[in-house]
C-alpha cells in the first residue's frame, strides 16, 4: 500500500505501535486490516510502509471509522440483552412449554399422567378480584414497572390462582393450582405520569403495597400497569399431573342404612418436580 492511498500523517498521529489498526486502502471504499507499520521520520511522511494481511471484517463495511464499528457492536450487545430478556422472561418460558405439549383430552386422563389440557374455563366454589380492573377471575398477574431515564423498572409483580374446572367437550376436570406459573396475555393496561392522574384505585393499589404515585419533590412518577386474567368462558392451557379423588360430593350418609355410591373425579395439580403451568395465549389454547 503506497502513500496516496492515505493521510500518513493523521495515522502516525493517530496510531500506537505495535498494535492492530484499520486504515483506508481506498478512500471512502473499504478498509484493511493493518499487520506492520514502519515509521518513517517526519520529514519523509510521503516513505511511509503500511503491510497489511488480507480481508477482514472491516472490508465488508466500505467506508466506515472505527468509531462506526464501536457504534454497531453496542448496538448488537445492547439489543442482545433485551432480546435475551424478552425471550427468557417467565411468561415466554411457560408459553413455549404448554406449545410443546401435545394435547389430551379430559376423556382420556390416566392418574399420573403430567399432561396438557385445552378447553373452556368454569368458575370453581370461589373466584378472586383483579387488584387492577375488578374483574372476577380464577387467576391474575399483575405488574408494575417504573420508566427510569430510557428503560423500565419493575417494582410489583402479584400474582393469585384459585381452584376452578376446564370443560374440552369430552368431560370436566378440577384444576387446583398450588406451585404455579403464568403465561397470560396482558388484557387489561394503565399509565400514570406527568400528563396523566392515577385513578382512585391505582392510587389505593399503590398505598396498600407501600407505593405512591408522586415520587421525589412531588413530581408524578411514571409507571406502566399490566393486568393479565384467566376468567370464566376463557379458552385456556393447563400443564398439570393428574390425580384421581373420591368427589366429596357423593360420602355422606344417604336415606336411610344405604350409602350413596362413591364418584371418582379427575382433577390436576402441579407436577412434583415443577410448577403447574396456565395460560390463555391463542397460540397454546387452539
Amino acid at each position: 500500500m503506497g502513500a496516496s492511498d492515505f493521510d500518513p500523517a493523521a495515522f502516525l498521529a493517530q496510531a500506537q505501535f505495535p498494535r492492530t489498526a484499520l486504515v483506508r486502502r481506498f478512500p471512502g471504499l473499504c478498509f484493511s486490516r493493518v499487520t506492520s507499520v514502519h515509521r518513517i521520520p517526519d520529514k519523509f511522511p510521503q516513505s511511509i510502509e503500511v503491510n497489511t494481511a488480507g480481508t477482514g471484517f472491516a472490508d465488508m463495511l466500505p467506508g466506515m471509522s472505527l468509531e462506526f464499528y464501536a457504534i454497531i457492536l453496542t448496538g448488537l450487545c445492547s439489543g442482545g440483552f433485551v432480546f435475551a430478556q424478552w425471550y427468557f422472561a417467565e411468561a415466554k418460558r411457560v408459553k413455549r412449554a404448554l406449545a410443546a405439549a401435545p394435547i389430551t383430552a379430559v376423556a382420556t386422563l390416566l392418574e399420573g399422567d403430567t399432561v396438557r389440557v385445552v378447553g373452556t374455563l368454569l368458575p370453581g366454589p370461589s373466584t378472586l378480584t383483579a387488584p387492577l380492573s375488578g374483574r372476577p377471575c380464577a387467576a391474575y398477574l399483575l405488574r408494575v414497572r417504573e420508566q427510569m431515564g430510557k428503560s423500565w423498572k419493575e417494582i410489583i409483580r402479584e400474582s393469585d390462582a384459585v381452584e376452578f374446572a376446564v370443560d374440552d367437550g369430552s368431560g370436566t376436570v378440577l384444576v387446583r393450582p398450588g406451585n404455579f406459573k403464568l403465561g397470560l396475555e396482558d388484557d387489561h393496561n394503565e399509565r400514570t405520569g406527568f400528563w396523566s392522574d392515577p385513578s382512585e384505585r391505582v392510587k389505593e393499589y399503590l398505598l396498600a403495597r407501600g407505593e405512591s404515585a408522586e415520587g421525589s419533590l412531588g413530581l408524578k412518577r411514571v409507571l406502566q400497569f399490566n393486568e393479565a386474567v384467566l376468567e370464566e368462558g376463557e379458552r385456556v392451557a393447563v400443564w398439570a399431573t393428574v390425580m384421581i379423588e373420591t368427589d366429596p360430593a357423593t360420602t355422606g350418609a344417604g336415606e336411610g342404612y344405604r350409602d350413596r355410591p362413591k364418584r371418582e373425579r379427575k382433577v390436576l395439580i402441579g407436577p412434583a418436580d415443577g410448577a403447574m403451568l396456565l395460560s390463555d395465549a391463542p397460540k397454546v389454547t387452539t
